[in-house]
């Protein structure tokens, strides 16, 4: 953000020198408790979504990637909300006072590739929380690439485990360092929710492709007869 560089799913890559050319104001970090997202509804009004890590913490960007097997959208769990204030030494830049920015501190989502899903086979998507162990885990994220709050259902039926994060200070003291092994995106909590899924609503942004990748998503001659597969109304 302070090279004005577009986001592209931290793929840059910087050197130990362009780290050094960035400094925390008193080295600090500003905990904040709350995230409020201003959208736009399918049809045109302004709302904002609340959010919190405490209880309702899952977030939905738009994806920046092309592989074969992309989903439209990643996922992540907010850990933490910040605001930092900070000073920019790079050559030919000058400041008289430090850049106010946000930040949030997440724990990301996976999709699970094997699990067929989407309207054309009529499945829930199917993600789960990447293992702590991977060193795309946690990251940075700039709120104004949240586009809103998303609705999570536990996948009961695969159980608990405590090998994806086991116990860190992230986990809320009630989960007893404990996660679920998948969840469901639920596309049905709202009509706004619904519109993200279905595509081509007005007032929500779309590319083109990607309102075709979510029509084709999970096409049924590539379905596995033996996936275990949750089926829902649609």
């Amino acid at each position: 953000r302070l090279r004005g560089l577009d986001y592209s799913g931290d793929e840059e890559e910087f050197s130990d020198e362009d780290r050094s050319q960035v400094i925390l104001a008193n080295n600090q970090l500003y905990e904040h408790s709350i995230l409020r997202i201003n959208y736009m509804t399918y049809d045109l009004h302004q709302e904002q979504d609340s959010i919190n890590p405490q209880n309702h913490a899952d977030i939905m960007m738009l994806l920046h990637e092309n592989d074969d097997n992309r989903h439209p959208y990643w996922y992540a769990c907010i850990i933490k909300i910040f605001h930092v204030n900070v000073w920019y030494y790079a050559p030919g830049v000058s400041q008289t006072a430090p850049t106010h920015m946000h930040v949030l501190f997440v724990h990301w989502f996976g999709q699970d590739v094997t699990f067929k899903a989407g309207w054309s086979v009529k499945q829930l998507h199917h993600i789960g929380f990447f293992s702590r162990d991977d060193p795309d885990s946690f990251s940075f994220v700039d709120p104004n690439q949240v586009i809103w709050g998303v609705h999570l259902i536990p996948g009961f039926a695969y159980g608990q485990t405590d090998t994806q994060l086991g116990p860190l200070f992230v986990h809320p003291l009630e989960d007893k360092d404990m996660d679920y092994m998948y969840f469901y995106v639920n596309h049905f909590v709202d009509q706004d929710m619904f519109m993200d899924f279905r595509g081509g609503s007005v007032g929500h942004k779309m590319l083109e492709d990607l309102y075709e990748l979510l029509q084709s998503e999970g096409t049924v001659e590539n379905i596995d007869e033996n996936d275990e597969l949750m089926n829902f109304l649609c």
